[in-house]
């Protein structure tokens, strides 16, 4: 039992939320404490989260910074940047003491840091800043909150888990006072877990006639062209054989480490980026089948305007349901699009166990500085939501497309293997995005090369690949 004092009742729900994530990951039972005058017992260890200090044994000081305050949901609360350092990691606030350095302190036997790590930290879980700037930034041509109005991205700490690094500080404060706290062993005898995540956009690649192909050949005559006219006529006699329909050889990779995935499926839809195919469909159900008996995870891909359309997300959930034996799954948003302020309430309504879609499109990294799971908090309704973010770290499609990253396969290799190393270092969770049409264009920066190093990195650094459900299992968030 670890006891918390803090005097800020305006703002007890996000503290409790902020700390209750941390000591959930640590497996650690804390009681907060109205009361600094209720502690007898010397030997159990406060954090001191108040503006006054205690100079006490087995006491840790955190000062509070100025967001949880009366500038809450206004420009002012914005963490003041160029942001200070501490052995090199940013600190998105500093207690209200501006002009200070960041310290840690350490004198009879208690702790006394400026570094407000518990604001700064929900400061990223809860996607603060997308809340506050929502309707004062430019959106991309998708609608989507950009990578470059992030604090993370201004402040180049994207390819740091920020929240994980604080949550390593607060555990070593916590250790040097050698009381005999442990913390949770959370993958046994793996150092780290992979979130092998699919979202099914196209299933098949030729859906339209072959004479589109033929016109196609007349035109370019490439060596692509008439291999398109060949699989086009192959996937009409076996379907199996279409280009996108990759299911089979994910798998068999996959399978080669003993590792599990989760499969997004998309059941409706009303814009023309939607999947243009019908899960009712016999060849689809096959599919579905087929994935459950390999013990995969058959989860929801919400369509592209679900963001603002509740019924909608109703109706084709629904189907899913229908259609998967499993009633407890979760899902990911089309194309990223993730409108934090409606759709975690619609995850939640719809009954999801989790969502994974709070990654960058044009950009690979963190941001929700977290690379573990976690219960999402609701600024708008000020509550903590029963539905839980399993963060997006890398996809397929931002390593290698033109408008993104436009990486060569060499240069994608290397730069998602940094971000795996990174997730071990801290024995979180790398979640991985790998469309099974991304396959389908094996001539196209060698997709399939990509896949199977990243498989092969994951297993040699000892780790293991789960389904999203798995690893929301794992963490006792069910």
């Amino acid at each position: 039992m670890i006891y918390i004092y803090y005097n800020n009742n305006d703002f007890y729900k996000q503290i409790e939320y902020t700390f209750s994530t941390i000591f959930h990951i640590f497996n650690i039972d804390v009681r907060y404490m109205k009361s600094l005058q209720k502690i007898k017992d010397e030997n159990i260890l406060l954090i001191n989260y108040s503006n006054e200090i205690l100079h006490k044994k087995n006491v840790i000081n955190i000062k509070p910074s100025y967001l949880f305050s009366d500038k809450y949901l206004t420009m002012d609360s914005m963490p003041k940047v160029p942001l200070k350092k501490y052995k090199g990691f940013p600190v998105i606030y500093l207690s209200k003491e501006d002009n200070e350095e960041c310290y840690v302190n350490t004198e009879n036997n208690c702790l006394i840091t400026n570094m407000d790590i518990i604001q700064s930290s929900f400061f990223m879980l809860a996607r603060y800043e997308e809340v506050l700037l929502w309707d004062k930034i430019d959106k991309d041509i998708y609608g989507r909150f950009p990578a470059k109005e992030s604090l993370a991205y201004k402040e180049n700490f994207l390819h740091i888990p920020i929240v994980n690094e604080y949550i390593e500080w607060l555990w070593q404060w916590i250790d040097s006072f050698n009381l005999g706290y442990k913390r949770k062993n959370i993958w046994g005898e793996y150092d780290f877990a992979a979130c092998l995540t699919h979202d099914v956009d196209r299933p098949f690649k030729y859906t339209y006639p072959l004479k589109k192909d033929i016109q196609n050949l007349k035109i370019k005559k490439t060596k692509l062209a008439y291999r398109d006219i060949f699989l086009h006529v192959l996937s009409k006699i076996d379907y199996k054989k279409d280009s996108f329909y990759t299911f089979n050889y994910m798998r068999k990779i996959e399978r080669k480490y003993n590792f599990t995935s989760s499969f997004y499926f998309m059941s409706g839809g009303n814009s023309q980026l939607d999947g243009k195919y019908n899960i009712e469909d016999f060849k689809i159900k096959l599919l579905i089948n087929y994935l459950l008996e390999g013990g995969c995870e058959v989860g929801y891909h919400y369509s592209f305007n679900t963001n603002e359309n509740l019924e909608q997300m109703i109706i084709e959930n629904n189907i899913i349901k229908q259609i998967s034996p499993k009633s407890i799954y979760g899902g990911r948003s089309h194309y990223l699009k993730f409108n934090i302020i409606n759709i975690c309430n619609n995850c939640e309504k719809i009954g999801l166990l989790y969502d994974s879609t709070l990654g960058y499109g044009e950009q690979i990294g963190f941001r929700c500085g977290s690379c573990f799971p976690y219960k999402i908090f609701d600024i708008k309704r000020n509550k903590t939501l029963n539905i839980c973010e399993i963060p997006l770290i890398v996809m397929d499609v931002t390593l290698t497309e033109p408008q993104y990253l436009a990486l060569n396969t060499e240069q994608s290799i290397y730069e998602a293997i940094k971000l795996i190393k990174t997730v071990r270092n801290y024995n979180g969770v790398f979640t991985l995005l790998w469309h099974n049409s991304s396959f389908g264009d094996l001539h196209k920066n060698d997709c399939n090369k990509i896949f199977k190093k990243l498989m092969k990195e994951i297993y040699y650094n000892k780790g293991i690949g789960l389904s999203g459900r798995e690893i929301i299992k794992k963490f006792n968030l069910l």
